[in-house]
Formats: C-alpha cells, structure tokens, sequence
C-alpha cells in the first residue's frame, strides 16, 4: 500500500464513479437519477440569495442557501425553500433533506414542516450542534 495525498477532484471522481457502480448493480439501473437545481432571486439585478438542490435518486438534498446581508428578513430564504420544495414534488420525489447549524437556521426549516433527525453537537467548533432535518414529500 502506498497511501498518499491527491487532487480532490480526481479522488471524488473515483469515489463516484465506485459508488454508481455499486448502486447500478444493487438497484439494477443503466443510470442513477442525479442532477442539480438551482434557483435564485434576481429581482434588484445581482444576485441576493441562492439555493442548490442535489437530487439523487428519490431524495432531494438542500446543500446550499444563503440571502446577502442587506436582503434578509424580505422573504427571500422562504421563497428559495418553496420553489426547492415545489420543485421536488413535481420530481415526485419522496424526501427532502438538509443541514443546519444552531447558529444559522433549524427553525426556520422546522416552519416548512422539516423535522430533526439527528444532531451533533460540538460540531464543527466546540460549543455549537449541527442539525438534519428531513421532509417527507
């Protein structure tokens, strides 16, 4: 064994291409549904907030959200989760998921109907807890 570091993206790339490999056979698919969303508001030209949406294979995942500083509290972040939402329905996805730290937002998802499933805590700095939630669509 000669272990040694390498270039992120060629080590994801192999861990992917394995990972397919392995759910093709288990699953029997020619193809994994897998493909990403993103929406953003543009409605004063630049953009003010963003979300992305990794979807794989009946299962939607929030990986990414955030509303600049001097456009928060305008509705924005709710909007962004409801188009996430929406648009993983019309997938006719089974579940939506996402994580959050206590600092940023578990509430806030909790008021869309996303529920705790598990949680960290001293993760990733002592004295914080990273929360998943998920929604079943």
């Amino acid at each position: 064994m000669a272990i040694q570091q390498i270039d992120t993206q060629l080590a994801t790339n192999f861990v992917i291409n394995q990972l397919n490999a392995q759910q093709q056979t288990l699953f029997e698919l020619d193809r994994l549904p897998e493909s990403t969303i993103s929406f953003a508001d543009m409605a004063d030209g630049p953009v003010s907030g963003a979300l992305v949406l990794k979807v794989f294979g009946n299962t939607a995942h929030i990986s990414l959200l955030a509303v600049s500083a001097d456009h928060r509290n305008h509705g924005i972040g709710h909007d962004l989760v409801d188009a996430a939402i929406k648009a993983s329905k019309s997938l006719n996805l089974l579940h939506i998921t996402v994580n959050t730290q206590d600092y940023q937002a578990p509430e806030f998802y909790q008021s869309f109907g996303f529920s705790i499933f598990g949680q960290l805590t001293d993760t990733p700095f002592v004295g914080t807890t990273k929360y998943y939630l998920q929604m079943t669509l």
